[in-house]
């Protein structure tokens, strides 16, 4: 199955700084994979010592590190990455250092790692690129222009069906995503979940 190339689909308010790099947060992460890679799920692999020591692989030097993959919504298993527990300092964990709190965090971190390398989602910050905002204009690939503007263009109508306030404002958002998919800049998919959302919102917004 022909895997999303998600390159340029973060914006630049979904950036954050931590000192002086700057990061996504793993639940944006989800939250774009689950809208334009469905049926795409994280897995981590498992060690031959995971009765010992769980979900953590050990190194040569006595530290630990995590092996995550993307399986296909038919199931096939993609490449393996290792993604290094590490403390504060960005230096790497002892075994029996580690805690469940690390374990989880270098989850999380080891999900975003293996999401850039697997769709390109977020790849602009592990490269030092510019994040650009969805209306501005980019020089991507033949491949990725092809691909690009249906993803801006499904992520900014889920950000203004939500925010809509009126029955008025929904059935004009219906009316723009008929259009949009005719012209081909959102895909079937995307076009059968934001009307999920529209009804979703409708029925909130009734009294």
């Amino acid at each position: 199955m022909k895997k999303p190339n998600l390159k340029g689909t973060i914006q630049p308010q979904d950036i954050y700084k931590k000192g002086k790099y700057s990061y996504v947060s793993w639940a944006r992460t989800s939250e774009y994979l689950n809208e334009l890679a469905a049926g795409w799920e994280f897995h981590l692999e498992m060690p031959p010592t995971y009765e010992a020591t769980g979900v953590v692989w050990a190194a040569p030097d006595g530290t630990g590190y995590l092996m995550g993959y993307f399986t296909d919504p038919e199931g096939k298993k993609g490449a393996v990455y290792p993604y290094s527990i590490m403390d504060y300092k960005n230096d790497p964990m002892k075994l029996d250092k580690i805690s469940a709190r690390d374990i989880t965090d270098s989850h999380r971190r080891g999900f975003c790692f293996c999401a850039a390398k697997e769709f390109n989602l977020g790849s602009e910050l592990w490269t030092g690129n510019e994040i650009v905002k969805a209306s501005e204009p980019v020089t991507p690939s033949k491949r990725q222009a092809n691909v690009q503007p249906k993803q801006n263009i499904a992520v900014l109508a889920r950000d203004a069906i939500v925010k809509s306030t009126t029955d008025e404002q929904l059935d004009q958002h219906l009316v723009t995503l008929e259009s949009r998919l005719l012209e081909g800049k959102i895909s079937q998919d995307q076009y059968n979940k934001l009307i999920d959302l529209i009804k979703a919102r409708r029925k909130a917004l009734t009294p």
